[in-house]
């Protein structure tokens, strides 16, 4: 982003923070301000585990114990506060635990396929006329 975009969402987070050290709920300020995909479910993205997001991101939520919210951190995505709320130890998740996650996925990704070919077959049939202007 350009240098004024940059400086404007490091104002807009700075009040963010500022708010939320005044006890401003967390999950009602993402909802709110957040551009992240999370802000529906109030910035809640879940647990998830080293290596699964940008180093900053993650150096910074992993040193966080649960409760705790971080200072501003940037990343090449742009600026966030993160607030951990629980912690999980590693380890292997039983099927009984994944196998609803597991249905999930197969089932977007045969949807996805299923599309693809249905696009395929409109773009075989469609008659497209370019003219020029």
């Amino acid at each position: 982003a350009g240098e004024a975009k940059k400086v404007a969402a490091k104002e807009k987070i700075t009040i963010i923070q500022r708010k939320i050290k005044e006890g401003q709920d967390f999950a009602q300020l993402a909802r709110e301000d957040s551009e992240c995909p999370s802000s529906a479910e109030g910035g809640d993205l879940g647990y998830f585990k080293k290596g699964a997001m940008v180093k900053e991101f993650e150096d910074a939520a992993f040193a966080l114990t649960p409760g705790t919210v971080s200072d501003i951190v940037e990343t090449q995505f742009g600026y966030h506060i993160i607030k951990v709320t629980d912690k999980k130890a590693g380890g292997v998740v039983s099927f009984e635990e994944s196998k609803d996650r597991i249905a999930e996925h197969m089932k977007r990704e045969k949807l996805g396929d299923q599309l693809k070919q249905y696009i395929a077959k409109l773009k075989e049939k469609a008659k497209i006329e370019r003219s020029a202007l």
